[in-house]
């Protein structure tokens, strides 16, 4: 509010011609005339608060939008920032879902693997607290929830817990069970489409949260698509099925013994997930061209994509829940009009700074303060990049063990922790991206890397105590939900 101070009253003095008198006056008036103006103008001048459409795919790896997704690639990547350094913090999907709408890490939230419920309050529910916006899910929402519709979301569309099938599919819609009839992902497109229209008629601006089902296993594509992709349409990577392991944790070893992570890998595996994508790919072009359509394009703010990346034969591993980049590192980018200057970006990126963005968009304060940080300061620069990361594992079984890793885009430094009750030979992993992007040779012996391996490791206990409060592992005390 802009305070006026009382100024003398020079028009009324005895010594003032009348002249004087009158144009003190009158300039006196114009100034309290302009003072307000200039504050009418500061309050008419407040940027409206943009639209906000939030795109999560389940399982994609951050390979798979260019060659599979052209249109996206188009109309989000190449028209947005791409961020070609973008990561999960815990790869999983519940785990991943959680951070996104929290922006916490799994250390924070406590949603530490697929069994546990999210009770931190997200995004949704802090906005619609303020109701300020037209809120609206379309798809998977977290792996602990019924499929029920949330209290928070004017129109709701999901399915239980953590997948579905992709034709005749069992959707929640807005409170009311049914079998929807038809491909899963085009009745998402549908229900997005149908949300859209009802936004155009509030009075305020919408947010849509999006979370196709695909690339999801088991993956069942259109008859349209089935068979576009060859079986080895994407060369495999040189970390496939790795020949020396002599540097592995003792756990990849045993994979590769049993021949696990060999069969149909990277091959039907990913042919399969690939031709879900084509669907999807259309779904968001006809969504694009709806918002362009009601005028709302430029005016939406645009966020693209994977709750995690997946392995498929690297490493000899089928599936996520490791260090390793094809589990950690997701296709992520947004796209905002002229508001963001369009270009590949280095910045490191996470998907805990979602939910502190959608709050600095939407001028709503967070109730639990974010770990990630607003996207915003990259609109232009990456000036404000991050310079490390945490990225955390707690998964057991199936060979797997947890891990805690600081990433700073270039290097990656991780602890494992122990197997049953013998130790590890490689409980630590050190690898240099710059030089070895497949992640083969294990450094964590290389006396030329110690200087780097002893910063990286203070570092990684920095981190962990800032957000565990202990250098130790120790898995966040959640509430699992009834199986």
């Amino acid at each position: 509010m802009t305070h006026f101070f009382p100024a003398p009253d020079l028009a009324s003095s005895p010594s003032m011609l009348p002249t004087q008198r009158t144009l003190i006056a009158l300039l006196l008036f114009f100034l309290c005339c302009s003072a307000s103006y200039a504050q009418e103008e500061e309050i008419q001048e407040a940027p409206p608060k943009p639209n906000i459409l939030l795109i999560i795919t389940d399982d994609q790896r951050y390979d798979e939008v260019g060659p599979y997704m052209p249109k996206t690639q188009e109309r989000i990547f190449d028209q947005g920032i791409q961020f070609d350094r973008a990561y999960v913090t815990t790869p999983a999907c519940a785990p991943s879902r959680a951070s996104i709408f929290t922006g916490l890490y799994a250390s924070q939230h406590a949603v530490s693997t697929n069994d546990y419920v999210l009770n931190k309050q997200t995004f949704a529910e802090k906005i619609a607290k303020e109701g300020t916006y037209f809120l609206g899910h379309v798809g998977k929402y977290i792996n602990g929830w019924d499929g029920s519709a949330r209290p928070e979301f004017d129109y709701w569309v999901s399915f239980a817990r953590g997948s579905s099938k992709y034709f005749s599919p069992l959707l929640n819609v807005n409170g009311t069970w049914n079998k929807e009839q038809g491909y899963i992902t085009d009745i998402f497109r549908d229900h997005a489409l149908l949300f859209i229209d009802q936004a155009a008629q509030q009075e305020k601006p919408f947010l849509l949260t999006l979370a196709f089902n695909a690339p999801h296993r088991q993956w069942t594509s259109p008859d349209e698509d089935f068979g576009i992709y060859d079986d080895n349409a994407q060369e495999r990577n040189p970390n496939f099925r790795e020949e020396d392991l002599s540097d592995k944790p003792r756990w990849i070893r045993k994979l590769s013994k049993k021949k696990k992570g060999a069969k149909g890998a990277q091959g039907i595996f990913r042919k399969r997930a690939r031709e879900t994508l084509a669907s999807v790919d259309r779904a968001i072009d006809a969504i694009l061209d709806k918002l362009e359509g009601q005028g709302m394009l430029d005016d939406t703010f645009i966020l693209f994509l994977s709750d995690n990346g997946i392995l498929s034969g690297e490493h000899w591993i089928l599936g996520k829940d490791a260090l390793y980049e094809e589990a950690v590192r997701v296709p992520f980018a947004i796209r905002y009009g002229s508001n963001v200057t369009p270009r590949s970006s280095s910045a490191l990126v996470a998907n805990i700074d979602i939910a502190p963005t959608i709050f600095e968009l939407t001028g709503i304060e967070a109730k639990n303060a974010p770990a990630g940080t607003s996207l915003t300061p990259l609109f232009d620069t990456d000036d404000a990049s991050r310079e490390e990361l945490l990225l955390e594992g707690f998964r057991t079984g199936s060979g797997r063990v947890p891990f805690s890793t600081v990433h700073t885009g270039d290097t990656v430094y991780a602890k494992t922790k122990r197997l049953g009750t013998k130790m590890d030979r490689n409980r630590t992993e050190l690898y240099d991206l710059g030089s070895d992007p497949y992640q083969m040779s294990n450094l964590n012996r290389d006396e030329s890397y110690t200087d780097i391996q002893n910063d990286l490791r203070s570092r990684l206990d920095n981190l962990l105590v800032t957000i565990r409060g202990t250098r130790r592992f120790r898995r966040p005390e959640g509430e699992r939900y009834a199986q």
